[in-house]
Order: structure tokens, then C-alpha cells, then sequence
């Protein structure tokens, strides 16, 4: 039969998210029983991964760490770029924000390597937040703006070119650049339109919602 692996982490609603692990680790029993190494890791890290949506980062580093030993042995860099982005969320939930650019980057220069687009576009999100929260604007608008280039290239991923629209949204308020503001935020509301996204949506009218306010368009 199948192990208890359940689908991808960011599908499991929060208040799933105890069962997840329980299965995550149920899995990473078995897969360990039988000799699958590969699959032991991915189980330890996909545990690891719910872990630190439930800021349990100390439960979460023992799952990576064992995951990443498992995915060097075998030659996964994939997989060691997976665990190199969620290091990066566990240091990132913790305020280490050295470390967490670290294994961003470390995750960004592996996916550069294999071509991974999706990922990369996602690990240009990461190290540009990262930049941000410590201050250097410059920095983050050039990883966000890769992000969003590389998505706008690609043209499917419309739920990922909202993400980016909104960064740079973001970024502009935060830089007093209201108008180049709100036709990022407007673009990425339309895009969520079209993408269906109720939640994507949702975060494009409050970002709407917060730069009228700074601009004391109360009304």
C-alpha cells in the first residue's frame, strides 16, 4: 500500500496541521524500516516543513539536519535546496536574519544551477525579504524584481506573479512611491482575479486599502 505521505505541506490547512506531522512522521518510520533513504528524508523534511508554519523551530532543525546529512550522501541537490529554504523560514521565525539570508542563498545558487525556475523565483522572494527586514531597499527591489521577471517570462504562474506584484507594491510604499504603489497593487489584484485566488485577492484589496490610508484617503 501507500505510506502515510500526505500531499505537499502548503496545502494543509492550519488546523490540520498536527495530523500532518503525525503522518509525516509515521511515514519517515516506515521509509526508514525498509531502507528507503530518499524517502525517509523527504518525510523528515516535509515534517519539519509544518513544524515551522507552527513555529515549533526546535522540534523542526533535527528533522532538516538529519534530511540534509541524507539528501548530501545520496547526491539530491534538489532536496538540498529544499532543506537550504526551509533553514532559511526556521532562522527567519527565529529573528536570525543572517542566517536565514545564508541558507537562502545557499538554496537560491543550487536551484540556479538545476534550472529550477519555479523555485528559483521563490528563493529570489526569500532572500529579497530577508534584505528587507534589515533594511537594504536597494537589495531587496533587485531580488524581487529578478522574481518577478523570471515569472513574467514563464506567464503561467499567475499566483506567483501576484506574490511579486505585491512586494514591489510593498516596497514602494515603504519608499513613499504611492503611485508605482498602487499600479503594482492593482495589477496584482487583477491577476488574482483571474487566477481565482480568494486569498491573493483578499491581500491586494488591504494592500489597496493601507496605501489609501497613508495617502488620508479615508473615504
Amino acid at each position: 500500500g501507500t505510506l502515510p505521505n500526505p500531499m505537499g505541506v502548503a496545502h494543509q490547512p492550519p488546523g490540520e496541521y498536527p495530523q500532518a506531522t503525525e503522518k509525516y512522521g509515521d511515514a519517515a518510520a516506515l521509509r526508514k524500516k525498509i531502507g528507503d533513504r530518499r524517502g525517509t528524508a523527504v518525510s523528515l523534511k516535509n515534517r519539519a516543513s509544518v513544524q515551522i508554519l507552527m513555529g515549533r523551530f526546535n522540534e523542526a532543525e533535527p528533522d532538516l539536519r538529519s534530511a540534509r546529512e541524507t539528501y548530501e550522501a545520496i547526491g539530491d541537490r534538489k532536496g538540498l535546496a529544499e532543506v537550504a529554504n526551509d533553514l532559511g523560514a526556521l532562522h527567519e521565525g527565529r529573528g536570525d536574519y543572517a542566517a536565514a539570508r545564508r541558507d537562502y542563498q545557499e538554496a537560491l545558487r543550487i536551484r540556479r544551477d538545476l534550472g529550477a525556475e519555479q523555485q528559483l523565483a521563490q528563493s529570489y522572494d526569500n532572500v529579497g525579504y530577508v534584505f528587507f527586514v534589515q533594511g537594504d531597499q536597494d537589495s531587496a527591489l533587485a531580488y524581487w524584481r529578478q522574481a518577478l521577471n523570471l515569472r513574467q517570462k514563464n506567464g503561467g504562474d499567475k499566483r506567483g506573479m501576484v506574490h511579486s506584484l505585491q512586494n514591489m507594491g510593498f516596497l514602494q510604499t515603504a519608499q513613499g512611491r504611492w503611485p508605482e504603489a498602487m499600479k503594482s497593487f492593482l495589477a496584482a489584484l487583477a491577476l488574482a482575479r483571474e487566477a481565482r485566488s480568494a486569498r491573493a485577492e483578499a491581500v491586494s484589496h488591504g494592500n489597496i486599502r493601507l496605501l489609501h490610508q497613508y495617502q488620508g484617503r479615508y473615504a
